[in-house]
């Protein structure tokens, strides 16, 4: 959807292990915080405003914030009011190697913390969450897996891969999945595909956009979400803005 910039100051305080920020996440945003975006209310089931639209918010810094920074972001995102808000995933970020059994979202190679706590939190505040979803872990790359100043990796994976981690993602996040502590975790019902595959520094194949490839892993995820929930809304073919 079309968005309007805004930004959040980022928290203070180190970073997590392994959770460098080199570049923004969204070359929508110079910073890393929140953008205010326009959502089709009509074409996604989100809460009804009586508008044609539906004011929604992003913060970039609970992607990649360290833990202990999340309550306090979250606080943030609640303090607007928005009702819906969008969130990324980086699969690289919860796959900390290959898994075994890669739609089994039990897989011990799975780290599923931070995304637990940020869903949980929106169920908490009664905000709607739209999930995006890239970053390819190493493992996963079809291609060259080239260069890239970033904490995400824009290299194309192999769209299997990427399909049967969609899968493990709607099968945590359905409303009927609880952990090994008991906790029954909150249901995600809309699911972007990739952050803005037009762009080469968030989707390439062998360092060249490739839209081709994209329709690939459309493919492969729509089968893997709808498989785990089939009341999910898939989103597919969000661009980011032709003069980047």
């Amino acid at each position: 959807p079309p968005s309007m910039v805004g930004t959040m100051p980022p928290a203070s305080g180190p970073r997590g292990r392994n959770e460098p920020v080199k570049k923004p996440i969204s070359t929508r945003r110079a910073l890393a915080g929140a953008a205010i975006a326009a959502a089709a209310g009509a074409a996604l089931a989100l809460p009804s405003t009586g508008m044609g639209g539906v004011a929604a918010i992003q913060d970039d810094v609970l992607t990649t914030a360290s833990i202990t920074e999340i309550p306090q972001r979250l606080q943030l995102v609640k303090n607007t009011q928005a009702k819906v808000a969008r969130f990324d995933i980086l699969w690289s970020f919860v796959a900390t190697r290959e898994p075994v059994d890669p739609t089994n979202p039990n897989d011990p190679a799975y780290d599923w913390s931070r995304i637990d706590q940020v869903l949980t939190g929106f169920d908490a505040a009664n905000i709607t969450p739209i999930v995006s979803t890239y970053s390819t872990p190493t493992y996963a790359v079809a291609g060259k897996n080239t260069k890239f100043p970033s904490a995400y990796n824009p290299n194309a994976p192999i769209p299997q891969a990427f399909g049967a981690f969609m899968k493990a993602v709607a099968t945590r996040y359905s409303g009927n999945f609880t952990t090994a502590t008991g906790q029954k975790l909150p249901r995600v019902r809309h699911f972007e595909i990739w952050n803005e595959p037009n762009l080469k520094n968030f989707f390439r194949f062998n360092n060249s956009s490739n839209l081709g490839k994209y329709k690939g892993l459309v493919k492969q995820a729509y089968t893997g979400i709808k498989a785990a929930n089939p009341n999910a809304i898939v989103i597919a073919g969000v661009g980011g803005p032709r003069s980047s």
